[in-house]
């Protein structure tokens, strides 16, 4: 069987300070001298601090706690009260306990109170402090404190039970009270992420549209310059066929076809010499093949890859001035898209189109429009188109 509990008042190891590590301090030496409970209560810039060895089955208050919490906004009380065949005096000063004590109610003792008290509101100034006066089995005292505190503001007795929860002394085990709002604190703040995290993670999937980038294509005509490689390829197969002599080449719209002439050989021959389509007769052929001449690109694809291939076309084409004649035909803006264009025309002494300026072509993201090559001339003429948007319109489609 339990045993019942038992309220008491203690009588306390008190201390006062300004800071909650000095608290923190106190209660560790506090617990080497073998004290078991705590109170702390705040008091303006003050904590207010009491240790007390606590048997099992008690639960003690501190008196001077719970009239501190009973007149929280006071800076100056006196109170003289009785509780327990005691006379208890508790005085605080700017916030500040600077007595908390009891005495027997006997004769000698009531004395040397009453000279306490006179020394210490006189050394303290405490004509404005407030004062609680409670003590019905000694009217002496009564008429000592009334006469001596006649310009004081007199407190009533609160009514019930004097005791606050916040003023029970408690196990060391037990956190400070702003511990005990920490750990709160950080409960709520793990419970709401945990809680945010949930919901996000299954929150459904907003729908993202495609990008209305993807909505404009724009149409390139011509054939990539990386094709030039295969072209050209072709070009030189045409003139090691046998029985057969090159006479032309030209690109025009995708088209690519190559003009050959027979010295002695025949159509069936040509066919095996060769993996492009062949039609004509024992005297003259064409082969040939076609290639996609109009493509669809996206306005991140111009911008990205063509917007200053042109800069670089020019340059390359002045490295070679001397084999090359060039001129620049200009093109208005059409549904946004713009293009410029360029016509080369190598010169007879050239003898064809350059592997190296071939190589360095190709890597130009620019389109071939036409090729035109004349062998027995020695004629060579090509035509270029770069596509490109302006940096302001593509950032108008974004």
């Amino acid at each position: 069987m339990t045993p019942a509990v038992k309220e008491s008042r203690a009588h306390c190891w008190r201390q006062c300070c300004t800071s909650k590590g000095r608290v923190v301090a106190l209660l560790r030496s506090a617990q080497q001298w073998q004290f078991t409970h705590y109170s702390v209560v705040p008091s303006g810039s003050y904590y207010w601090l009491s240790c007390a060895q606590v048997g099992a089955h008690q639960r003690v208050y501190d008196y001077a706690h719970e009239l501190r919490l009973q007149y929280p906004q006071l800076p100056h009380v006196i109170a003289v009260t009785e509780y327990s065949q005691q006379i208890h005096v508790v005085i605080w000063y700017q916030h500040k306990l600077v007595v908390s004590l009891s005495v027997k109610q006997q004769q000698t003792d009531v004395a040397w109170m009453k000279e306490r008290l006179r020394e210490w509101t006189e050394s303290w100034e405490l004509s404005d402090a407030h004062v609680l006066l409670d003590v019905p089995s000694d009217p002496s005292l009564n008429d000592f404190v009334r006469d001596y505190a006649c310009s004081s503001q007199w407190l009533n007795k609160p009514a019930g039970k004097q005791t606050a929860t916040n003023a029970l002394l408690r196990p060391f085990s037990e956190p400070l009270p702003w511990q005990r709002r920490r750990r709160l604190w950080f409960s709520f703040a793990v419970v709401v992420s945990i809680a945010a995290g949930t919901s996000w993670w299954f929150w459904p999937e907003r729908q993202v549209s495609a990008p209305r980038i993807q909505s404009y294509l724009y149409e390139i005509e011509g054939v990539p310059l990386s094709h030039l490689e295969q072209l050209l390829t072709y070009q030189d197969q045409a003139n090691l066929i046998a029985g057969w002599q090159f006479q032309e080449a030209t690109l025009a719209a995708g088209t690519w076809t190559i003009v050959m002439r027979s010295t002695y050989g025949s159509v069936s021959e040509l066919r095996q010499q060769t993996p492009l389509v062949v039609s004509g007769d024992a005297t003259s052929a064409r082969l040939g093949t076609r290639f996609e001449h109009k493509v669809t690109m996206t306005p991140q694809q111009l911008v990205s890859d063509q917007q200053h291939a042109n800069d670089a076309l020019e340059a390359l084409l002045n490295d070679w001035a001397e084999h090359i004649q060039w001129q620049r035909v200009g093109a208005p803006a059409v549904d946004k898209l713009q293009w410029q264009e360029y016509q080369l025309e190598w010169l007879p002494d050239a003898a064809g189109l350059d592997r190296k300026f071939a190589q360095a072509l190709q890597a130009l993201p620019g389109r071939l429009l036409e090729y035109r090559w004349f062998e027995a001339r020695q004629e060579l003429t090509m035509r270029l188109r770069f596509y490109w948007l302006p940096r302001h319109l593509q950032e108008a489609d974004l």
